[in-house]
């Protein structure tokens, strides 16, 4: 599909850039086509993540499958101990979604300590820019050269706070008095999601390949108690793990980039 858009009129219909006036071409938001362009955008970022979940059921299946054929091709053995087979990996796989359950938690739970930590700054700033704003707004009424003239004042309040001076230059008194915020907030911003949460999400990915391995070498060692043919097992570890990993690393660098784009729009449409 092809958007012939205008972000300016959208943003003076949000509210967000008011040093040009009022929209002069659309009134209503859709006009502008950045909300069907959003739409789009999502449609095709959902599109993308139901194509990664049908790859994982795939190849959970097909993990499935072998386990299944790894029983069914040993009718050779014992009866006894193919029970004992099959019962240690009911049992093992019983344990699945426990283990990786665990994992996802605690990767939520760091991710959400960093958005905590952005929240406790943003109040922070919040209570510093309403400390400091009576003292601002004073100081813009004093005379010069620490305040403006009385016009430049008056043309600046009429405008919403931003006006271009001939005597002055550029005027915005909704950055300044919002400057103690964003002071706060542009540090640990960058910090959360350019170190914390790309930490987290590689944590979680060692974690997940960790969990595997070791699901499998307890496994094996439950089969080779019972004497049990392993074969089938060990190729699924080597052959199918490497597989994994790659899969792995393929989510996480999605995630990041999804992560990345998002903040950085969040980022611009931060205006005072």
């Amino acid at each position: 599909p092809v958007f012939t858009v205008s972000s300016t009129e959208y943003l003076k219909l949000r509210d967000m850039f008011q040093r040009d006036g009022p929209p002069r071409v659309f009134h209503n938001i859709e006009d502008t086509e950045i909300p069907a362009v959003q739409r789009f955008v999502h449609r095709t970022t959902l599109a993308r993540q139901a194509l990664g979940t049908e790859v994982v059921i795939r190849d959970l299946a097909s993990f499935i499958s072998h386990i299944v054929t790894y029983l069914t091709n040993r009718r050779a053995q014992a009866a006894s101990c193919q029970a004992q087979m099959r019962g240690a990996l009911q049992d093992s796989l019983s344990r699945v979604q426990e283990i990786f359950q665990q994992v996802a938690e605690d990767c939520s739970r760091n991710v959400d300590a960093s958005f905590t930590t952005i929240k406790s700054h943003l109040n922070t700033g919040r209570k510093a820019a309403l400390r400091s704003s009576a003292d601002t707004v004073h100081r813009w009424g004093s005379r010069p050269p620490s305040g403006f003239p009385y016009a430049t004042y008056k043309a600046t309040c009429s405008r919403n706070g931003t006006y271009a001076s001939p005597a002055c230059g550029t005027i915005d008194f909704n950055e300044e008095l919002s400057r103690p915020l964003l002071a706060q907030l542009q540090v640990v911003w960058t910090n959360e999601f350019s170190d914390s949460v790309p930490r987290c999400l590689r944590g979680f990915q060692v974690a997940v390949v960790e969990k595997l391995e070791n699901f499998f070498t307890e496994l094996l060692q439950r089969l080779r108690r019972i004497k049990s043919d392993t074969s089938a097992v060990e190729y699924i570890l080597h052959h199918h793990l490497t597989s994994v990993r790659a899969k792995l690393e393929n989510f996480t660098l999605g995630l990041l980039e999804d992560i990345s784009d998002r903040q950085r729009s969040i980022s611009r449409i931060l205006t005072p």
